[in-house]
């Protein structure tokens, strides 16, 4: 058995930050991307389409609303897919009154009470416990004892929960809820709507998480949105995720090479941006447009005239194809500086020279021995508690040296970039 769960499609809100290269917001909007939703299930209908809260954006959108979910409702009704949701904080009025228009979209647990559905398909069977915000706000965890006399009730099957709600914030007025309260429960998983963020279902082995939002509204929620499907096999659950969202936000930082020049600046900034995309390959069915806030650095030989460069070229209007996906920068900041020099700040003793040291030695330019010698020892001090913040952070576990090598690098000049900022501020 197959079916997808999604939260927060926020029909009727647009997306906000569009650059003008991606053409018109509307078309990049929660509506679109539901209606790619739908799409995809009509392609290869699941046996149910599960919907985690705010469906609806705002009581205002009403109208909008109930045509399109009920353009999508129907259709897959009509494929033998059901749909069934529970209301969020956004739509706790405004979705109820969609589905008195819409019969076929089933709501779980109006009022806030908790209820269950049996979905059945190719020989399996799936419960879904759901409950519903009763009003705007909720300040009381919705684990109760009917939650935890429905859930042990005899199931030959998998139960999953249906839930919109504040994750492990103790104080919110958004029904708050404890991870460890859900995963005491006699359930597969919990899927989650209200955050937008999208937490990794499919590395769990019970997952209690945040499905994400099905699309992004603003530059404050970058990466992927989309829906999840689930498969059922065996009384086991499998998760992928579904990158259905036409629009995405991304924060991308492109260091330029040592031997860029006025130039070639742009296409090396291009080709740093192209690779910082690479995966929207696997979204392309979908994806129209990367709004992106763009940060370029990079220690260059030419650094004044690579800056005069980018700046005479108004990035803030620069866009590019990456596959079949447009890419515009959104908002862009320049930090091109002139090369450092390694060797005479070597010869200072004081923590910048250490510093200098250390990366010269890493790069191999104090010979291999010394090299060697320096990833030993950092790689038996890294665990240390009074290790550099930027040491401390890095995968011990890579079996590749050269990866190790490159991390120790990275994580020095972090260093390094940070005591030159230091004394700049005391100057």
């Amino acid at each position: 058995m197959r079916v997808v769960a999604v939260a927060d499609v926020h029909l009727g809100k647009q997306p906000s930050k569009v650059p003008d290269a991606l053409g018109r917001a509307a078309d990049l909007s929660a509506a679109q991307a539901w209606r790619n939703l739908v799409t995809y299930c009509a392609d290869d209908p699941p046996a149910a389409l599960l919907i985690a809260g705010d469906l609806v954006d705002d009581d205002n959108d009403l109208f909008e609303a109930t045509e399109i979910v009920a353009e999508g409702v129907e259709r897959l009704a009509d494929l033998g897919t059901r749909v069934i949701a529970v209301s969020g904080n956004h739509d706790q009025k405004a979705l109820p009154r969609v589905a008195a228009r819409v019969p076929k979209l089933e709501i779980l647990g109006d009022g806030g009470r908790w209820e269950s559905a049996t979905v059945e398909a190719g020989g399996e069977r799936l419960r879904v416990l759901g409950w519903s915000f009763p009003q705007v706000r909720h300040h009381e965890s919705p684990v109760d004892s009917a939650l935890r006399t429905l859930a042990a009730e005899p199931f030959d099957g998998p139960t999953i929960g249906l839930l919109h709600g504040d994750l492990d914030v103790a104080q919110s007025p958004y029904a708050p809820v404890q991870r460890h309260d859900l995963e005491a429960l006699p359930t597969a998983a919990w899927l989650l709507g209200h955050q937008h963020v999208t937490h990794d279902l499919d590395a769990q082995a019970k997952p209690v998480g945040y499905l994400g939002s099905l699309a992004a509204s603003d530059p404050g929620e970058a990466g992927r949105h989309g829906a999840w499907e689930l498969t059922l096999e065996g009384g086991r659950v499998a998760f992928k995720h579904l990158p259905l969202a036409p629009l995405r936000y991304e924060q991308v930082t492109v260091e330029l090479p040592l031997e860029t020049t006025p130039k070639t600046s742009v296409t090396d900034l291009q080709k740093g941006i192209e690779a910082a995309l690479g995966d929207t390959a696997d979204a392309a069915d979908w994806l129209q447009g990367v709004a992106l806030r763009l940060e370029v650095t990079g220690r260059v030989k030419e650094a004044n005239k690579v800056l005069s460069e980018l700046t005479a070229q108004a990035l803030d209007d620069l866009f590019m194809q990456v596959g079949s996906v447009t890419v515009a920068v959104e908002r862009h900041v320049l930090r091109v500086l002139p090369p450092l020099d390694l060797e005479g700040m070597a010869r200072d003793n004081d923590p910048l020279g250490s510093a200098a040291e250390l990366l010269l030695t890493l790069r191999g330019e104090r010979g291999e021995e010394a090299r060697e010698a320096a990833v030993a020892r950092l790689t038996e001090r890294l665990p240390e508690r009074h290790a550099d913040r930027h040491f401390r952070s890095l995968d011990l576990a890579k079996p590749d040296p050269d990866e190790r090598v490159q991390g120790l690098i990275h994580a020095t000049e972090r260093v390094i970039q940070g005591l030159l900022a230091q004394r700049e501020e005391r100057a």
